[in-house]
């Protein structure tokens, strides 16, 4: 089992807003906890430690503030509790007053960000990207909802659900198949499946009523196929785990079933992108930096989606988002794609954050825009 930090809309803004340096973000991936992964962990935490000290001693930060940093570090390193409770990804958000840990369901690269604010856009796709997810297991002999989510996954009951499709043919009082000619049992064969999948689709009606978590089936292809036809739910994924999955480990359909829900994300990216393309000539898609600050900052952003593993420093001049060019992160500039996500968040519009290869060549933000300027 993992152990996660909820990352909510709520907590990102009030990273997001938190103003004065130094203020420092550190992410690493990390390993679930063992004995070994443990001191691996601690280790590559002391390296950053060791690394966001050097570099507030070059940047010149009040010492007093860079010592308090260091010591609120230091307890964390020397924390074993801590460190034997582990996820995918650790970030770890720092001031001399105060630190803010949170174990991520999934692997970050290695970073030290230190400016007047945090860091945020790495938490960009935990908001976006839905971890949790139904799968419908389904087989003659077996029939089960499973609740999917970061770092578990159970067994849910649900009420009428047919357990199998004896279940089923019982509590239905289905007349049994007799002897007859192989064709005809045949099509009375697919006539039950189909009768089965129904039953199914009918006890799940009432729970899957206004949920929008992915549901992902599973099972042999003829009862699934049936399932698809009877069932209207529409946050239904294309993907299947086919196949009979009894004697499958439960944390192995959940792993497949994070891997269908997770491949949705570059399609809602380039989804994105090319509604960007299209609105261009209205003025309510861009991919300009400055353009999209000053939507952002007048809150006209619908949807962002940014380049997760590329950084732009400079600031964005307040009153009117014009994006002036930086070398570096220091305590008066920042990465301005992570600016324009925190933007985006505090006005209700939607974050994405994709790597390098889900975007198009040149790409570093596109939006789209509630309106026109």
């Amino acid at each position: 089992m993992l152990h996660l930090d909820p990352v909510t809309v709520e907590e990102v803004r009030r990273l997001d807003a938190e103003r004065g340096a130094p203020c420092v973000s550190l992410y690493m991936p990390t390993q679930p906890a063992t004995i070994p992964s443990w001191r691996e962990d601690t280790l590559a935490f002391r390296e950053l430690r060791r690394d966001t000290a050097r570099r507030l001693e070059e940047a010149q930060a009040d010492k007093r503030a860079a010592a308090a940093i260091d010591e609120r570090l230091s307890a964390l390193e020397d924390d074993p509790e801590f460190w034997r409770y582990m996820a995918h990804g650790l970030a770890v958000f720092a001031t001399p007053d105060a630190v803010r840990t949170f174990r991520l369901p999934m692997q970050v690269g290695r970073r030290v960000e230190i400016s007047d604010r945090f860091h945020v856009k790495p938490l960009a796709p935990i908001l976006a990207r839905p971890h949790d997810a139904y799968v419908l297991e389904m087989s003659q002999k077996r029939v089960r909802l499973l609740a999917v989510t970061e770092g578990d996954v159970s067994e849910v009951d649900v009420p009428d659900l047919p357990r199998s499709l004896d279940d089923f043919i019982t509590s239905e009082r289905t007349p049994e198949i007799t002897d007859m000619a192989e064709t005809q049992q045949s099509a009375e064969k697919k006539m039950r499946q189909e009768q089965f999948a129904h039953g199914i689709e009918r006890a799940l009606r009432p729970f899957l009523q206004n949920k929008s978590t992915p549901l992902v089936v599973a099972g042999v292809d003829t009862i699934t196929t049936f399932f698809r036809h009877a069932t209207h739910y529409p946050h239904l994924t294309k993907e299947t785990i086919s196949g009979n999955q009894e004697h499958t480990h439960d944390q192995e359909i959940a792993e497949r079933a994070r891997a269908i829900v997770a491949s949705h994300e570059k399609e809602r990216v380039e989804a994105l992108i090319a509604r960007a393309e299209a609105l261009r000539n209205e003025n309510r898609g861009s991919f300009d930096i400055s353009e999209i600050a000053r939507a952002a900052e007048e809150g006209r952003v619908e949807a962002l989606v940014v380049c997760l593993d590329e950084a732009v420093y400079g600031t964005l001049e307040a009153g009117i988002g014009s994006f002036v060019p930086g070398a570096e992160a220091s305590a008066t500039t920042y990465d301005v794609l992570d600016e324009l996500v925190g933007r985006t968040l505090r006005t209700g519009g939607t974050a994405l954050a994709a790597p390098r290869g889900d975007l198009r060549e040149g790409v570093k933000a596109a939006a789209v825009f509630r309106y026109a300027a």
